[in-house]
């Protein structure tokens, strides 16, 4: 089993999502942007045409991919966003800005796995992406916020949500594997379920590397130190900073 960071381990190398909280995001509740008595509505944000389906391979750097996968997708793509950006120019720096010693960059000691999801979305802000993000604490407004664009999830990765039902749903059941990071690209109010982009590639799950969950399972996802981050002021520059990487 891979080690992570912390000192905890994943039954997967994908998973290398660590949680971590700072006290300070809950002065940026999503809820404060809504407009009075705002509820949630069905919406489905989508990748431009052609576009690739990122895939992570047997590594970890899902935090680089599930912020990647972010600024890919609508209401503000950024084009040419690849695994080696996701890697390198979001998931490394984060590793490297974070609380704990080593990572899994060239030269890192101890070379380790893993980072957390507020360090990869403080890089992407860094790199002009993001003017604002905000986060959601509680199911309803993770649902409400989905009007503004996706959002990076940060969550507890159960045994069976590595497999996908006919239907296209995963469920938070079984045992532990570890903490993954994905984007939550959309939800449907009147079926009551979310719209989860994977980065394992095109081949998983359902619709080119996607699933399906119930807000309901998404509420315990939530509820089990489960993160939710809004982009709330999405910039795109003229130019993609790449940032060379320095042992």
């Amino acid at each position: 089993m891979p080690l992570l960071r912390d000192g905890s381990t994943a039954s997967d190398p994908r998973l290398d999502r660590i949680p971590y909280f700072d006290p300070a995001s809950r002065n940026y509740s999503v809820a404060e942007t809504f407009t009075p008595g705002q509820q949630p509505v069905s919406v489905l944000w989508t990748l431009p045409p052609g576009s690739d389906i990122l895939d992570q391979g047997q590594e970890g750097s899902c935090v680089g991919f599930g912020t990647t996968n972010e600024l890919r997708y609508s209401p503000v793509p950024i084009p040419d966003l690849d695994a080696k950006f996701a890697r390198q120019q979001i998931y490394w720096p984060a590793q490297r800005s974070d609380n704990m010693p080593g990572g899994s960059y060239p030269g890192a000691t101890p070379a380790y796995e893993g980072t957390n999801v507020i360090c990869g979305v403080k890089v992407a802000q860094k790199l002009g992406f993001y003017g604002s993000y905000h986060w959601a604490f509680s199911e309803a407004d993770l649902a409400t916020s989905l009007a503004i664009g996706p959002a990076i999830l940060g969550v507890t990765w159960y045994s069976r949500m590595m497999r996908v039902t006919a239907g296209g749903y995963i469920a938070p059941t079984g045992t532990v594997a570890g903490g993954h990071c994905i984007l939550c690209v959309g939800v449907n109010v009147t079926a009551g379920y979310y719209v989860l982009q994977n980065s394992w590639g095109p081949t998983w799950g359902v619709n080119r590397g996607c699933c399906k969950i119930t807000r309901r399972d998404m509420a315990r996802l939530l509820a089990d130190q489960g993160e939710a981050c809004i982009i709330t002021q999405r910039l795109a520059p003229a130019v993609v900073p790449l940032v060379p990487y320095v042992t």
